[in-house]
């Protein structure tokens, strides 16, 4: 199972594993904002979307280890399609939810465009030069940081850091990570691959085992062989696996380098 990515939904996956089994989950789930997935609805009501939220990360907490740790990227708030007067603090909800679940606090950061040629553009202003209804847009992602019972590894292993990466651990600690965005994205949501490598760097050690629910195009499953830890995938799109696999299979051949990575 190990080391291998699943066409299948992340429930699959996860019923076929056993409890306690995960070191970190690292994931960014569907938004639910209206996006057109070849296998997926992004278009449902709250009370649907946030109970198949629930019921994913309600099995999740039972896979992860009692110090085991979940990185969810998400953005802060999102709007429903077409209706302003239905927006979402996401972020809010999303702890709320995790909360009732049984996870603990570990953290929040604020994700920051590393990149001065992307610029982000406001296409909804609501009233005009006017207090009557202005629509005020956060649009700003975030990384909410949780584990299970113990927030300490109760075991040790071999960090990525050491003498000479001081300043990236304090920066990674501080309330910001820094992300150059994906200019090629492979999916209709793929994120950068310096937003898990920054997570594994934090949260684990050496081979500890990483699952993704929402696997997308392998971002997480190359961050961690490029940094030595084992990685479990599901994804439910036929067409996001395939593409997935081909890149993993491509990076393997290049022997994990983040140049690789970049050229695909």
């Amino acid at each position: 199972m190990v080391n291998q990515i699943f066409n299948e939904s992340c429930i699959e996956t996860m019923n076929r594993m056993e409890s306690n089994f995960l070191d970190c989950i690292i994931t960014s789930p569907p938004y639910n904002v209206g996006i057109e997935y070849d296998e997926y609805e992004d278009s449902k009501t709250e009370e649907e979307y946030f109970n198949d939220m629930y019921n994913t990360f309600w099995l999740a907490y039972d896979k992860l280890k009692d110090d085991g740790r979940l990185a969810l990227n998400i953005p802060m708030e999102t709007g429903s399609i077409g209706n302003q007067e239905n927006r979402v603090f996401l972020a809010g909800d999303f702890w709320r939810l995790l909360k009732d679940i049984g996870f603990q606090w570990g953290g929040f950061v604020r994700l920051v465009e590393d990149s001065p040629q992307v610029a982000r553009r406001i296409s909804q202003f609501g009233s005009w030069l006017s207090p009557s209804a202005p629509y005020i847009c956060n649009s700003e992602e975030c990384v909410l940081i949780l584990y299970k019972n113990v927030w300490k590894k109760q075991n040790t292993g071999v960090s990525y850091f050491d003498d000479q990466k001081k300043r990236e651990f304090i920066d990674l600690i501080k309330f910001g990570w820094k992300y150059k965005p994906d200019m090629n994205p492979l999916t209709k949501a793929t994120f950068s691959l310096d937003l898990p490598l920054s997570a594994l760097k934090i949260l684990t050690w050496e081979n500890d085992l990483v699952y993704d629910p929402f696997m997308g195009s392998g971002t997480t499953a190359i961050a961690c062989h490029m940094l030595n830890r084992r990685w479990i995938g599901s994804e439910i799109s036929k067409g996001y696996y395939k593409k997935a696999s081909n890149r993993i299979k491509t990076c393997v051949d290049y022997k994990w380098s983040a140049k690789a990575f970049f050229e695909l």
